[in-house]
């Protein structure tokens, strides 16, 4: 018998026959299909994630194109993995208790408005909101600070 619509031909879990497989997509991953191919690609996913604060804060953009950080302390930075040309990003920072706290060393090869990276707002509880564009070898930032 012929497989349905998302479905390509395995082998079973005992490697004994061939078995149709079901496939899908999450996560950021887009399959298609039309006769004798199976393209898999990634699309946008724009579920907001929560970034974990610490000397390194990691952004993994295929989990979410959208963040949130809450800053706790000074001289952070901001690491961006998996990024994909022609993609935008966007992370909203917020300053922790006590205020005044700093991303200090940005994704590498990122270009800010007339060279002049971002200074955050300084009050607890405001933020900034950054917008990264992936070309495909740098990011071009811009940016909104001190929402209040």
């Amino acid at each position: 018998a012929l497989g349905t619509a998302n479905q390509i031909v395995g082998m079973n879990s005992g490697g004994t026959a061939n078995e149709y497989k079901t496939f899908s997509a999450t996560n950021g991953a887009s399959v298609t299909h039309a006769a004798n191919s199976v393209v898999i690609s990634t699309v946008f996913n724009p579920t907001v994630q929560t970034l974990t604060d610490g000397a390194t804060i990691t952004w993994n953009v295929t989990n979410g194109g959208n963040a949130v950080v809450t800053l706790a302390g000074t001289g952070r930075t901001l690491s961006i993995t998996n990024p994909v040309a022609g993609y935008t990003y966007t992370v909203r920072i917020i300053q922790g208790s006590g205020g005044s706290k700093t991303i200090t060393t940005w994704p590498t090869n990122t270009r800010w408005p007339n060279g002049t990276a971002i200074t955050l707002s300084t009050t607890a509880g405001d933020y900034d909101v950054v917008v990264f564009y992936y070309d495909g070898s740098q990011f071009l930032a811009t940016f909104q600070n001190d929402f209040s």
